[in-house]
């Protein structure tokens, strides 16, 4: 990668793009509101946090099983009263919010910085 550009990635794509190109970009701050959605409390952290490390096992786990595998075990937890299909959605409800504001906050970050450098007159990235 030239000195001239960052490797800016958002929502899974990458794209290689000048600081000029970044600082030259725009956002508007979001609007602070009781009706957005706000990071979860501390109770709520640790409230989440085992369910969805388990879920995130679960799936890491199924990841690395067959097909013919997978239907066992979805049967034997099914038997044992474990909704896997909840637990994972359950966990996406709750992490999905949070990766897209640190996608966002990236992205912002690095428009700052490319304008930054621009600002300085410079041609290197952070």
């Amino acid at each position: 990668m030239a000195e001239s550009s960052i490797s800016a990635h958002e929502n899974g794509a990458t794209d290689d793009l000048s600081i000029a190109e970044l600082a030259a970009m725009d956002f508007d701050p979001w609007p602070v509101s009781p009706d957005n959605w706000q990071p979860p409390t501390n109770d709520q952290w640790c409230n989440e946090v085992n369910p969805t490390l388990i879920a995130a096992r679960v799936a890491f786990a199924s990841m690395h099983k067959s097909k013919d595998q997978l239907v066992v075990i979805v049967s034997e937890l099914e038997k044992d009263g474990v909704d896997v299909f909840e637990n994972i959605r359950h966990a996406q409800a709750f992490i999905d919010p949070i990766k897209s504001v640190l996608d966002a906050a990236y992205a912002r970050m690095l428009i700052a910085s490319a304008a930054a450098i621009e600002e300085e007159g410079g041609d290197t990235a952070p």
